[in-house]
């Protein structure tokens, strides 16, 4: 059994296994070509969770799109923007320190963390341990 954790989704790809021996190395088979599913618009868990002094917050895009990734406290203070900015489809991620947007350490507490990308938005929540 073989795991593919770097595959993209929507991309295409063909796997051959090959055996090596004293003829030298020959394949033994190919895939056919695998598509990988397109997903939809993904804000994953970050990690580490709870987290000290920083956590990094993943994210997928369906395609391009303007992105922002904000943090709010729990009065929904906006507290820090990490990104604003076009980018292209795919994996993205960004850190988060511990800081607001002035520079100065946020308390230990529970925060979120919003994804907004074009029309869509999606939280999270996170937990910072000082």
């Amino acid at each position: 059994m073989f795991r593919d954790v770097e595959c993209e989704p929507g991309a295409t790809y063909r796997y051959r296994v090959d055996v090596k021996d004293e003829a030298g190395r020959r394949p033994l088979f190919e895939t056919d070509l695998i598509s990988m599913p397109i997903l939809q618009l993904t804000l994953y868990q970050n990690c580490p969770n709870p987290f000290n002094p920083s956590t990094t917050i993943k994210y997928y895009l369906p395609g391009k799109a303007r992105v922002a990734v904000e943090i709010y406290d729990i009065s929904g203070r906006r507290l820090a923007q990490l990104v604003r900015k076009e980018e292209e489809g795919g994996s993205h991620a960004v850190e988060w320190n511990g800081l607001d947007d002035r520079g100065s350490s946020v308390a230990s507490g529970i925060y979120f963390y919003r994804l907004t990308a074009g029309k869509e938005t999606i939280s999270k929540k996170m937990a910072l341990l000082r």
